[in-house]
């Protein structure tokens, strides 16, 4: 059921900046005439109850005086400050005051006086995080730019080569014969069945019969209404009027109802499992060699030079090497370890040319790594 309730609301003055009373045509502080000002709706403002108010708020809005600009009441037919009649005025709009929220809510007004405008933006208050997290934060991010600024740094030195070691590996591999099992229809390329049987692949669920159950379950009911703003309209003589309406309110109430229950039993699939032969290569074995001389060798491993599908036949696989050199600074005496060169692996011809003995430019960054040894531009990978 829908409800009006009058609120008398407020206006400033332009002369003082005084707040006063919606119904108020002077001024209570300074005793100007109103006039054609900005009237302000606000929630917690006092209800009109006295009958002989509502009259007034309802009767209809003020009207401007056309030759002063006095705000008179409706039912003045003269001005009050300068008793021009009130056919040449004009009268105030009566008009919507909402602004929407949430599902119909009507909020607070605001005026171009009120303190806070709608246009001005509230910004959450920001915590503000704690000094320890900080300095942490501010040593962690100058640890990175320091480490950063050391590895551009170059410093140029002349090292002798002092050691050398390589490590090269091969992945053999052997054709086997295997014995697993699979479904029908699920067996790889080259699969020689040697046995089947029936076995239980699934389940499945057979219905049987219904069976009657309390079953508890939550419904809603309506609990009681609740009053909702959903509309405030400016009289336009210093009162609102808003209109409420009685929403429902609703609550969960847990209920039991009889059902009849579906009852099931499970049913065994069954499919047809195989054994089968298949013949596969697999790997077995690594073969590695190592060493520190200046040739590298690749690894014997008794693979076939020309491997066939036969089973107990071994073939190579995947390859791998590795090479690190030891330079020794001349100046100061220092050893570093170089198995990259710009990121990537020592190639092996890079290897071959830092021989034991011979010196070479080296460029050393600020974190003490070797980044470059420029004479072996030619034999980098």
């Amino acid at each position: 059921m829908a409800e009006k309730v009058i609120r008398e609301g407020s206006w400033i003055c332009p002369h003082c900046q005084t707040k006063n009373r919606g119904a108020k045509e002077n001024c209570d502080a300074c005793g100007a005439v109103r006039g054609n000002v900005q009237f302000i709706y606000e929630e917690d403002g006092q209800a009109v109850t006295d009958a002989a108010e509502k009259a007034k708020a309802t009767a209809g809005p003020d009207w401007i005086c056309a030759f002063c600009g006095g705000s008179n009441a409706f039912d003045r037919q003269r001005c009050q400050s300068c008793s021009a009649a009130r056919s040449d005025g004009t009268l105030r709009e009566v008009k919507d005051a909402t602004v929407k929220g949430g599902e119909g809510s009507a909020k607070r007004q605001y005026s171009p006086h009120a303190t806070v405008a709608p246009d001005v933006r509230i910004e959450p208050v920001k915590v503000p995080l704690p000094i320890w997290f900080k300095a942490g934060c501010a040593v962690v991010v100058l640890g990175f730019m320091a480490l950063m600024g050391l590895q551009c740094l170059s410093f140029e030195d002349t090292m002798t080569v002092a050691g050398k070691e390589w490590r090269r590996s091969i992945q053999v591999m052997q054709y086997q014969t295997f014995r697993e099992g699979a479904w029908r229809g699920e067996l790889p390329a080259g699969a020689r069945e040697i046995g089947r049987q029936e076995k239980v692949r699934s389940y499945r669920d057979v219905l049987i019969g219904y069976k009657t159950v309390q079953e508890t379950y939550t419904e809603q009911e309506q609990a009681g209404t609740k009053k909702v703003k959903k509309g405030v309209r400016d009289l336009g003589n210093g009162r609102f009027e808003e209109l409420w309406e009685d929403e429902p309110v609703y609550r969960d109430v847990e209920k039991t109802r009889t059902v009849q229950k579906p009852q099931y039993r499970q049913e065994p699939v069954y499919d047809t499992w195989i054994e089968f032969e298949v013949d596969r290569w697999k790997d077995i074995e690594k073969a590695t060699a190592q060493g520190t001389t200046d040739e590298p060798r690749w690894p014997e491993t008794g693979a076939s030079p020309h491997p066939r599908d036969v089973v107990g036949e071994k073939r190579e696989g995947a390859r791998e090497e590795k090479y690190k050199v030891t330079l020794k600074s001349d100046k100061d005496g220092k050893e570093y370890q170089v198995e990259e060169l710009d990121n990537k692996p020592l190639s092996y011809e890079a290897f071959q040319r830092l021989k034991p003995g011979d010196k070479h430019k080296v460029i050393i960054s600020g974190l003490g790594l070797v980044k470059d040894i420029p004479g072996l531009a030619a034999g980098r990978p």
